[in-house]
């Protein structure tokens, strides 16, 4: 009885070291796969560490400035807008006015103080040939080398 007792401890233990030895290789294959595995993670990683490592960051001043002149922009271009916006309304009333009373625009001379008479003789002309005059595209071109200007007083 104690031979068998002896018996079956020895092949426990010989089965125990069996499937100790299966794990030692399985664990060392493991170990290899693991080993292979971060080679080549560490091989696509070198340019990305290369890459971080040269990548330099803007200083903050760089951002601030940067984000200042954007918002000034923005700033300008509102202004421009809205000027753009007034002048168009201005060009519209200036386009009525000159359709209502053309003389005002077209013949400023009726505004000065001391008009020449050779002016409102021009301006009696265009009277008589009763030129429309509701825009400047219409506007008649007169020779005024006939009759000389030589000074206006305002």
């Amino acid at each position: 009885p104690h031979l068998f007792t002896e018996l079956k401890a020895l092949t426990k233990i010989r089965d125990e070291i069996a499937i100790r030895n299966q794990q030692l290789t399985h664990y060392n294959e493991l170990k290899k796969k693991m080993e292979d595995e971060i080679l080549d993670y560490e091989k696509i990683n070198e340019p990305l560490r290369e890459m971080t490592v040269s990548y330099r960051v803007p200083s903050i001043n760089d951002y601030v400035n940067l984000k200042y002149k954007q918002l000034n922009l923005h700033r300008q271009f509102a202004v421009w807008k809205r000027k753009v916006q007034i002048a168009e309304r201005e060009l519209r009333l200036r386009r009525t006015e000159a359709n209502r009373y053309p003389e005002r625009i077209i013949h400023p001379w009726k505004s000065l103080k001391n008009p020449d008479m050779r002016l409102l003789k021009i301006y009696e002309k265009l009277d008589e040939q009763r030129t429309p005059l509701s825009s400047p595209q219409k506007m008649m071109v007169l020779n005024l080398k006939d009759t000389p200007i030589k000074s206006i007083a305002i």
